[in-house]
């Protein structure tokens, strides 16, 4: 797969067409199962944040050393590379950024990943989860 980006306009909660304002989010969006990435992609884009989404963590950590975001939802477990290594890379790029990371996750999280997520104070919903969850979960973070 390769990345996606969804950017240039979104329907509201009304059904009007807007286009982003200054005040739109930049979310980087880690996934590599297309379904989810398209769900998640189409709820965070109808309330008018600008997703941006790759599938392996090579391609992650490229747009982060080119572009500044303000929350990134990451899949834990993704191609290429560890969550935790994922996370400590972004803490040595965007240091502000990997303390507004929101994992998620579909299988039970291993102890290892529970004590990162614990020591790190990181957020995490579990697959599958209501689209009310990951709005929760998105404002928390970056507000």
């Amino acid at each position: 797969m390769g990345n996606y980006s969804v950017v240039t306009t979104y329907q509201d909660r009304n059904n009007e067409i807007k286009k982003p304002d200054a005040g739109v989010k930049r979310v980087l969006m880690i996934e590599d199962e297309p379904a989810i990435l398209r769900f998640l992609s189409q709820i965070l884009t109808c309330e008018g944040h600008k997703v941006e989404a790759v599938t392996n963590a090579d391609d992650a950590l490229n747009r982060l050393q080119n572009e500044e975001y303000d929350l990134i939802l990451l899949d834990i477990k993704i191609p290429s590379t560890s969550d935790i290594e994922l996370h400590e890379h972004t803490q040595k790029i965007a240091p502000t950024l990997a303390n507004r990371i929101v994992f998620t996750t579909a299988d039970v999280i291993g102890e290892d990943t529970k004590d990162f997520l614990f020591r790190t104070k990181t957020s995490y919903i579990t697959k599958p989860f209501q689209d009310t969850d990951l709005r929760a979960a998105v404002e928390i973070a970056i507000f």
